[in-house]
């Protein structure tokens, strides 16, 4: 009682396969070559307070030195959704760190060092949020 089954195609089949593997090859190259150009591209530190970007503590990682170090310093007195001053860490190397901060149980400032872009640093107790973005390398980067 054994059965032979045999598959068989049709050209419909083939080529629907055909153009179905054409387009994921495609999505793959151009997610890549997007992914390259994003991660390639001038990285900048930004820091968003209430979901606002403050333009004051951006910093261009290309123009420190190697392991040269930045302290970003958010007052309360000027920010008042914060809980207390809180500082940032900027390194060239290492990337962005929160290293000192007032929260429950000091959440904040015990996440690791990040240097991918894209990637945040969130303090939600002070509604803040550190982010290296990288721009691509046509974009023109912003002088003010």
């Amino acid at each position: 009682m054994s059965r032979n089954y045999s598959l068989t195609f049709s050209s419909k089949d083939v080529t629907i396969s055909c153009i179905a593997i054409i387009l994921i090859v495609a999505l793959i190259i151009s997610s890549n070559i997007f992914m390259h150009n994003y991660q390639s591209g001038s990285k900048v530190v930004n820091v968003y307070i209430n979901r606002k970007l403050y333009d004051e503590y951006s910093i261009y990682l290309d123009d420190l030195k190697e392991n040269e170090e930045k302290t970003i310093i958010l007052k309360k007195e000027k920010h008042q959704v914060l809980l207390d001053d809180m500082e940032i860490k900027v390194n060239k190397n290492k990337g962005i760190k929160i290293t000192k901060e007032t929260s429950p149980r000091n959440i904040c400032s015990q996440q690791p060092w990040i240097n991918t872009p894209g990637v945040p640093l969130v303090c939600l107790p002070n509604q803040v949020y550190v982010v290296i973005e990288s721009t691509s390398i046509d974009e023109p980067i912003p002088l003010e």
